[in-house]
């Protein structure tokens, strides 16, 4: 999504991913902003993310727990699309984008 949002002339001023080969394949083929970082942890994360005023915030949570490829259970990383909510509604930028898989919509997460 980054490349996308970068070729549509948005400045990308941060990434978070909480696997390293992620962050790593990340600064090497967008640029050097890249975190890894637990973004479960609200209450560590949320300010400093709030205080970047964002423009647009986008994301995709995890969708293993709703891929109809998975075995279709709503585990742990189904709260994750909750915790992607929570940080739009922290950092209250004017636009927000998530991208996921169709069942997501449907979730009890």
């Amino acid at each position: 999504m980054s490349l996308g949002f970068k070729r549509a002339g948005i400045d990308v001023l941060c990434a978070f991913d909480l696997m390293k080969p992620a962050v790593e394949a990340y600064n090497r083929n967008i640029g050097y902003h890249a975190v890894q970082a637990d973004l479960t942890n609200l209450a560590f994360h949320g300010p400093s993310i709030a205080a970047m005023k964002p423009d647009i915030i986008f994301g995709g949570p995890p969708c293993q727990d709703f891929s109809p490829a998975g075995a279709r259970t709503e585990g742990e990383r189904a709260n994750h699309t909750r915790v992607f909510a929570m940080y739009v509604c922290i950092a209250s930028p004017k636009w927000f984008v998530m991208e996921n898989v169709q069942r997501a919509r449907h979730s009890k997460a």
